[in-house]
């Protein structure tokens, strides 16, 4: 008798587990509730690509800069003026953000793109500052690691700079 109530009480849970499980999508398509900022994410994908990553752009100090067009990044970056010949005008419904390390004392630090993640008031954009492993031979050589990244400019909501640890690295307020 006792095993049965068990059994009953653990089969409820399993059926309500089970049930709220295979509703919730349901309940989204339906328009109960706004599954789309569920823990404050939304679940609409962003454009974002890399339109350059560079080991030595001769920066010394940490960059985090939004540049308007090609003339623009010529100022930031001087030293790859052959990067921009390759790379069209960016466009009007575009956004490019350059963003460095600062200088490296060697060859074992990297700057790397992990994604753009969008919540309900602000993008993400998370980065990867990788530091030289302690058991590689690396070059003694002055690096400065950057990256050029184009969003859309659709939405204009701030973005927040991370790194892969989730600390936050930089803000650009929305214009």
């Amino acid at each position: 008798m006792l095993l049965n109530l068990y059994q009953s009480i653990i089969l409820h849970y399993i059926l309500i587990f089970i049930l709220s499980t295979a509703l919730c999508p349901a309940w989204a398509a339906a328009g109960i509730g706004d599954w789309s900022q569920m823990w404050d994410r939304e679940l609409d994908l962003i454009e974002v690509q890399l339109l350059f990553k560079q080991r030595d752009c001769g920066l010394t100090d940490e960059l985090f800069h939004e540049v308007a067009g090609l003339a623009e990044l010529n100022e930031v970056l001087p030293q790859q003026q052959f990067l921009a010949r390759n790379i069209a005008e960016k466009p009007k419904d575009k956004r490019w953000f350059v963003i460095a390390s600062g200088q490296k004392p060697n060859g074992g630090y990297d700057l790397s793109l992990e994604g753009l993640y969008p919540y309900a008031k602000h993008k993400e954009l998370s980065l990867i500052w990788s530091e030289p492993q302690a058991d590689h031979i690396y070059t003694q050589a002055v690096v400065s690691p950057c990256l050029l990244i184009e969003l859309s400019a659709g939405d204009r909501l701030p973005i927040l700079v991370v790194d892969y640890e989730g600390n936050k690295r930089h803000r650009f307020n929305a214009e």
